[in-house]
């Protein structure tokens, strides 16, 4: 009977750790962020490409520049809903305050990080390790973009998005069926990957101090080629759902004592 306690015990306590992974946070966290006045949302970076049917793909760079603006406004929108100060920073006035170059450095950096966080493969107890091991120095670039841009915390967001044409959704469906009819296994043929990793980063420590990837999965826009109002309206409900999530998972970590 001990032994059944002790085993729940350890069960409930690895999964409750698990489920805190999604979020990367350093552990000092909630007390930087509520002596900062302002998130300012720098330019998002987009990465947006079509796969057809023989697995050719194709940058779509039209869709990349219709989503960076779409999502600096909306994310700086939603922050504010939830009652926190935000600003959007454009492309514009980083050119205008000639810190093009640096934000490029801190983009890259930032980038390359966020991609140890999330996708690094190991086994769950390092994966709970990793959730509060975000202490990388971000360079020099971070503190110069500060100053010329006048601001100290950041949110800097990376969108990606992997879409499937008609052609390769009719051929995922085909293999799927094919495969059901013999009783295989069912593989993931989602239309869509599209993701949004948001990290907040403090600038004077040149440090990531928060961030999470949200993920959506749906097939529903289909080709790019010509997009309509409606897709562009598909477009915005995913965009705004990927910063929804980020909100509510922001919310969250301040939330906890």
């Amino acid at each position: 009977m001990l032994h059944s306690r002790v085993l729940l015990f350890i069960i409930i306590f690895i999964l409750s750790a698990c489920a805190r992974t999604d979020i990367r946070q350093t552990n000092d966290f909630q007390n930087i962020f509520t002596k900062q006045n302002q998130v300012s949302v720098l330019p998002p970076q987009a990465y947006v490409i079509t796969s057809d049917i023989v697995g050719t793909e194709d940058r779509q760079y039209d869709y990349e520049y219709y989503v960076q603006d779409e999502i600096a406004q909306k994310f700086t929108t939603a922050l504010e809903i939830q009652g926190y100060k935000a600003k959007t920073i454009n492309s514009r006035t980083v050119k205008d305050k000639k810190a093009f170059r640096e934000l490029e450095t801190l983009t890259e950096k930032t980038q390359s990080e966020l991609n140890r966080l999330f996708n690094f493969q190991d086994n769950s107890q390092s994966l709970v390790e990793n959730a509060h091991n975000i202490e990388t120095d971000m360079g020099p670039s971070a503190k110069i973009v500060a100053q010329k841009l006048d601001t100290n915390l950041v949110g800097m967001v990376f969108y990606e998005e992997i879409i499937k044409t008609s052609g390769a959704q009719m051929r995922d469906f085909i293999v799927q069926a094919l495969v059901s009819s013999v009783g295989g296994q069912q593989s993931d043929t989602s239309t869509e990957h599209a993701f949004i990793t948001f990290a907040l980063v403090d600038l004077q420590r040149s440090k990531i101090i928060w961030a999470y990837r949200a993920v959506d999965t749906t097939s529903q826009l289909g080709s790019l080629y010509n997009l309509s109002m409606d897709d562009k309206e598909i477009i915005d409900a995913k965009i705004d759902n990927l910063i929804q999530q980020v909100i509510v998972k922001l919310d969250t970590s301040l939330e906890i004592e």
